[in-house]
Formats: structure tokens, sequence, C-alpha cells
């Protein structure tokens, strides 16, 4: 008997859980949710504005600031190429001389 109960009680939850809104007529249907998408489409061509422009403006100036450091890079080439190949000296520095030492 219990098990009986048990098994109605399941089926009335699964069906009220995944039993959904069935519809007959599959146009209908469609046609409301295409209706509902038209509607919507004014409001997410503005929002797609904002949105674009939110990412554009940044990355605008992402780019300048690119283009402008890349200009003055060649004024900085020297120093770098100096620091990256600079020829070792020939005389040691005290710190090397301590860690040989013994």
């Amino acid at each position: 008997m219990l098990n009986n109960q048990e098994d109605m009680i399941w089926q009335r939850l699964s069906k009220a859980l995944f039993g959904g809104r069935r519809t007959t007529d599959e146009g209908l249907f469609i046609y409301r949710i295409m209706e509902q998408v038209r509607a919507m489409n004014p409001v997410m061509e503005d929002l797609a504005w904002h949105r674009f422009l939110r990412w554009a403006v940044p990355m605008l100036g992402a780019g300048v600031a690119g283009l402008f450091l890349a200009g003055r890079a060649p004024s900085t080439s020297l120093l770098m190429d100096k620091a990256l190949f600079h020829q070792q000296s020939t005389d040691t520095g005290s710190l090397s001389a301590a860690l040989q030492e013994d």
C-alpha cells in the first residue's frame, strides 16, 4: 500500500515538474515566439551600441598608446642594446670574489 502511494506521489510530481506545457498548434507557438523576438529587436539594437562602445573606446585608447610607445621605442633601443649586449668586463666585483673564496 505504501509503495503504491509513493508511486502516485512521484507520478504527480514528475508530471508537474517535467510534464511541461504541451501546445497543439505549433504554428501559433512559433508565431508568438517570433512576435516576442520582433518586440525585443529595437531594445537589443540599442543595447548592442552601448556594449560595443564599452569595449571599443578602451581598445582605441590602448591602440593609440601602443602606437605612441612604438614611436618612442627607437630612442630607448640604444639603452636596451647596451644593457642586453654589454660585454662583461675583466675585473670582477667584490661579490664574485667573496663567493669564490673558500
